[in-house]
């Protein structure tokens, strides 16, 4: 337009009045929150998500600036170390949102990254896994209880709405009936092949309503193990990561770090555990499209160890 009084718009005055106003009073930042964050890379998404940091002018993407702003990814293992009661303190031993996928990789580099009490793994976490299903930050309670259970510290995030505690608690008193009714086989005088037959079948039953439990109670991640040569370690953790960070594989992914007391050059034979967490135990077709993706990577060679799994 050439001046204030010409107009580009056509229609009678009350046409073209409106529409200047609307011209005049249009957010252009407001619509770029709006829709910026569908093409936004990862990294800036997850620095506008930070926490107690200035909002950021959508427009002025050289600044790196954070934001509460809402977006579809999902870190279970982000903010600061966890620290509770009888746990040594936890670093950031995992995939931060902050970072790239290749800044956490020389980070924390398996393969001279030292086990510790504070790094008993290095993890990362699928970003998009847990974006239908996320429960509110406020609620702690179901966020901590992998981590205030001796035993499940160290697995999979836990699902919203499991309950852990009583899972574990119900597991044990199980195994502990399977377990007392084995020992009454052994002391009752019967043949050998009938005790080894009926504490066989009290033991396959004890695990079924276990694995009953579980699911009820909400408690169904899996994973698939693979086993790794020292050498190798870095590159097929990489290939792992990155298929993860990028939603390819299942919810999470857990590499063993260099135990302690080894060497530089130490034993490049000795192997290593990664473990790839699946959803759903129960979820069959989920299960083997991750066993096909880590092929897809090659990830399962003819002649190596083969893919175990664990609900």
């Amino acid at each position: 337009m050439d001046s204030d009084t010409d107009s580009d718009f056509y229609g009678d005055d009350e046409t073209v009045a409106e529409l200047k106003a609307r011209v005049k009073n249009y957010d252009v930042a407001a619509w770029w929150t709006l829709n910026a964050q569908v093409h936004m890379p990862m990294k800036l998404q997850a620095l506008q998500k930070s926490s107690g940091a200035a909002t950021m002018d959508p427009m002025d993407v050289d600044t790196p600036s954070t934001s509460t702003a809402t977006t579809d990814l999902h870190n279970p293992y982000a903010g600061k170390p966890l620290t509770l009661p009888d746990f040594p303190p936890r670093p950031q031993f995992a995939w931060q949102l902050t970072e790239t996928v290749d800044d956490f990789l020389a980070r924390l580099p398996p393969s001279r990254t030292p086990q510790t009490a504070q790094t008993p793994w290095i993890y990362i976490c699928n970003p998009h896994a847990h974006k239908q299903t996320r429960q509110p930050q406020g609620d702690h309670h179901h966020r901590q209880q992998s981590a205030v259970i001796r035993g499940a510290e160290d697995e999979a995030p836990v699902e919203p709405g499991a309950d852990l505690r009583r899972f574990c608690e119900g597991a044990m008193e199980r195994l502990h009936m399977a377990s007392r009714f084995a020992e009454q086989c052994r002391r009752s005088g019967m043949g050998r092949a009938f005790v080894d037959r009926e504490c066989a079948k009290a033991g396959d039953d004890a695990a079924a309503e276990v694995l009953d439990l579980a699911h009820a109670l909400r408690v169904r991640c899996g994973k698939w193990m693979l086993f790794r040569k020292a050498r190798d370690i870095n590159q097929t953790w990489e290939a792992i990561a990155k298929a993860t960070a990028n939603g390819k594989l299942g919810i999470a992914a857990k590499v063993a770090p260099r135990p302690e007391g080894d060497e530089d050059d130490g034993d490049e034979d000795s192997e290593r555990l990664i473990c790839v967490y699946t959803k759903d135990f129960r979820d069959l077709e989920d299960v083997r499209r991750v066993a096909r993706a880590l092929r897809e990577l090659g990830l399962v060679p003819p002649r190596a160890r083969p893919l175990y799994y664990k609900p």
